[in-house]
């Protein structure tokens, strides 16, 4: 499975980057994870949540269903954030599935809006993003 975590990350990572509409809000500013100490506001983390293989008859793995938490995070009111998670959501929901090197995206699709706010000292931070059913297939 870790080969389908590895490719959807590739995905996530390049979509969002290439994006346009994403890249205007946000630059080249997507990490997996966590964001770097001293990076600029906005930007967007996504993080695996929960993978499971998807098997035929007996032990051969078909595909992996995943879920990512894909937000942007910004030193803002959360209302300044809905445009980036909107093209977020844009950007990573696909209707028919994709090939690229070393397999291909089957589906991805915003199962559940996320928003979360964090304190620390005198600085609000605010998440919003969603969280994403992601299946691949690696060749």
């Amino acid at each position: 499975m870790s080969e389908e975590l590895t490719l959807i990350m590739g995905w996530i990572e390049s979509t969002l980057k290439t994006d346009a509409t994403v890249s205007g809000y946000v630059g080249d500013r997507v990490y997996e994870g966590v964001g770097p100490d001293d990076c600029e506001y906005p930007f967007i983390v996504y993080q695996n949540q929960s993978a499971d293989d998807v098997r035929g008859v007996g032990t051969t793995t078909i595909c992996a269903d995943t879920m990512w938490l894909v937000k942007a995070i910004a030193e803002s009111a959360p209302d300044r954030l809905a445009p980036v998670a909107a093209a977020i959501t844009d950007a990573l929901t696909l209707s028919d599935g994709i090939a690229i090197t070393g397999g291909s995206i089957l589906s991805s699709v915003r199962e559940q809006p996320f928003f979360m706010g964090e304190v620390d000292g005198s600085h609000v931070y605010n998440h919003l993003g969603g969280t994403f059913a992601i299946s691949a297939q690696a060749t």
